[in-house]
C-alpha cells in the first residue's frame, strides 16, 4: 500500500443489505480492483448481504467471490423450513448460506489482514442501550474495539471478535431478514437483520474508524440519500445503481438467488463505478488528495 495514501486519507467501504442484489458488491469490487483504489481501503462495514460480501472482501479473493455468486441458487438460500421442529418461527433454513461461509471463507483473513470489517446486527430483547457504548478487548497488549453499540443496532467488528463459531453466527445475524430467516444467539442475546435499523453502517467508520473518505454502495436507487450532516469530517460518495436492481419483493429483486442475476448485477456493479474509483485513484497516487474535496457527492 501507498504510505502516502494512507497516511494522508483513510478510507472506508460500506455495502448496504439488499438481498440477491448484493452481486452488484462483487461488481464495484471488480472495479475497485482493476483501477488500484482498493489497496487504499482502510476498514469496511455491511449489513445483511452486505456484511457477507465486506467479509469477502477482507479476504481478498475477488475470483471465489465470483464464483460464489455466479454459482449461487435459489434451493441454496431459501430452504424451506418445517413447522414443528424449531422453536423460532421463519420460513427458510440458513444451511445453505451455513456451508457458503464454511466453504468460501477462511476465518485467518481476518485475523491476518490490517482491515476492521464491521457487521450491524440487531439485537431484539434486553433493555434498550440508551448511551453509546464501546466494547473493547485486549489486542498484543492495547485496547482494540470488539464491538460498537447504538442502541439496539450493535456493530461487531470480526478483526476483533474471537472464536471463528462466534464470527459465523454474527454473519448469518446481519442477514436474518425477520420470519425469514431465524435468528442467531450471541453472547446470550438474540440477534436478527442489520438491514432492519441500518442498511449502510457508516457509523463504526466515522465514529471509530475516523475514516476521512467513505465509499456507500447502495443496492437500490431509490434508497434515501445520507444525512450528511451526522458526518460532517468525512468526504462521502454515494454509489447508487444506475439501473434497477429489482425491488423487495421482486422474483427478480432481493430474492433473486440465481446465476444469471448475479452475472447481471456483477456487470452492473463494475460499470457504474469504474470512472469513479479511476479518478480517485489517480488523485491519490498523484500526491493531491486535497483534491478530494470535502463536500457532498453523490453518483445517482
Amino acid at each position: 500500500m501507498s504510505d502516502k495514501g494512507r497516511r494522508l486519507k483513510k478510507i472506508g467501504l460500506v455495502l448496504a443489505g439488499g438481498g440477491g442484489r448484493g452481486a452488484y458488491h462483487i461488481g464495484v469490487w471488480r472495479a475497485l480492483r482493476e483501477t488500484g483504489l482498493e489497496e487504499y481501503i482502510t476498514s469496511v462495514a455491511g449489513s445483511s448481504v452486505g456484511g457477507l460480501n465486506a467479509a469477502l472482501f477482507v479476504q481478498k479473493d475477488l475470483d471465489k467471490a465470483q464464483d460464489i455468486w455466479k454459482s449461487i441458487s435459489m434451493k441454496t438460500i431459501l430452504t424451506p423450513r418445517f413447522k414443528g421442529e424449531h422453536s423460532r418461527p421463519a420460513l427458510f433454513e440458513r444451511d445453505g448460506l451455513g456451508r457458503i461461509i464454511d466453504e468460501g471463507l477462511d476465518m485467518r483473513c481476518f485475523d491476518n489482514g490490517g482491515y476492521n470489517c464491521w457487521m450491524a446486527c440487531v439485537r431484539v430483547d434486553g433493555p434498550d442501550n440508551k448511551e453509546e457504548e464501546v466494547q473493547y478487548i485486549d489486542f498484543e497488549g492495547r485496547k482494540a474495539v470488539r464491538k460498537y453499540v447504538c442502541g439496539r443496532t450493535e456493530y461487531f467488528n470480526l478483526k476483533h471478535v474471537q472464536g471463528d463459531d462466534t464470527r459465523k453466527k454474527i454473519l448469518l445475524a446481519t442477514s436474518a431478514m425477520p420470519l425469514v430467516f431465524p435468528k442467531e444467539d450471541i453472547d446470550g442475546h438474540h440477534y436478527e437483520d442489520g438491514g432492519t435499523k441500518d442498511n449502510i453502517p457508516l457509523r463504526p467508520l466515522y465514529e471509530i474508524d475516523k475514516c476521512d473518505v467513505i465509499f456507500a454502495v447502495h443496492l437500490a436507487n431509490t434508497d434515501n440519500p445520507i444525512d450528511r450532516k451526522r458526518y460532517p469530517n468525512a468526504t462521502i460518495f454515494e454509489i447508487f445503481p444506475k439501473g434497477n436492481l429489482g425491488g423487495l419483493i421482486d422474483v427478480d429483486g432481493i430474492f433473486d438467488f440465481t446465476a444469471e442475476g448475479a452475472a447481471k448485477r456483477i456487470g452492473q456493479g463494475y460499470d457504474d463505478c469504474y470512472d469513479l474509483f479511476r479518478r480517485m485513484a489517480e488523485i491519490i497516487r498523484s500526491g493531491h488528495e486535497g483534491h478530494i474535496v470535502r463536500t457532498d457527492a453523490y453518483m445517482k
